[in-house]
């Protein structure tokens, strides 16, 4: 398994956005994680990224190497998109599944770029273009302006949607498991949530 660009534990925060939407504070939704992001579905995953002195996506060597990608909140901060599909259809072994999200609506965060902006069908359109195998897309978070939640900095009401695209290289392999469950989460004072 391989989460392309994504960050090991001691960086990752997810925002789970129904906290401040059921009126926590705006910082409370900000939630750390004490291992890998995935440690609970494969121990021995591969997390590639540049900050680290990885490949960039698109010019990562391998080719076949991977039954499942998880490409997650990275695609809007790449300089070419094509490239980056090119990039995952050509390390993925036949059969392999792919599940990646990314913004559609979302203030601006360089990290170290913030390019791009992405629909679903534009996610369709990227995938059917590297010769993906289009499994769902869709939307993943439709949070609207007036829902609660705030820019962290300048306290601007923001909407935040986001969308998804599960594909892969050819027919999906049999015997890929669907329900994993979600890895233990901690709130700011390390508490269990």
């Amino acid at each position: 398994m391989v989460d392309l660009g994504g960050l090991p534990a001691s960086r990752v925060v997810i925002a789970d956005y129904s906290i401040t939407m059921r009126g926590g504070g705006q910082h409370d939704r900000y939630l750390k994680l004490k291992e890998n992001p995935f440690a609970h579905i494969s121990k021995n995953y591969h997390i590639p990224n540049p900050e680290n002195g990885d490949p960039f996506i698109e010019d990562m060597p391998e080719r076949d190497k991977w039954g499942t990608a998880l490409c997650l909140s990275v695609l809007e901060h790449v300089r070419n998109p094509f490239a980056v599909f090119d990039g995952i259809f050509r390390i993925m072994r036949p059969g392999g599944l792919v599940i990646l999200s990314t913004e559609f609506s979302f203030p601006y965060h360089p990290s170290p770029e913030d390019n791009f902006r992405f629909s679903s069908n534009g996610l369709k359109i990227l995938a059917e273009h590297a010769g993906f195998n289009i499994l769902e897309h869709g939307w993943r978070l439709d949070i609207n302006a007036d829902m609660g939640i705030k820019e962290i900095h300048t306290g601007v009401s923001q909407e935040i949607k986001s969308v998804y695209i599960a594909m892969s290289k050819g027919q999906l392999s049999e015997g890929i498991k669907s329900n994993f469950g979600l890895p233990k989460r901690y709130d700011k004072d390390g508490n269990e949530v």
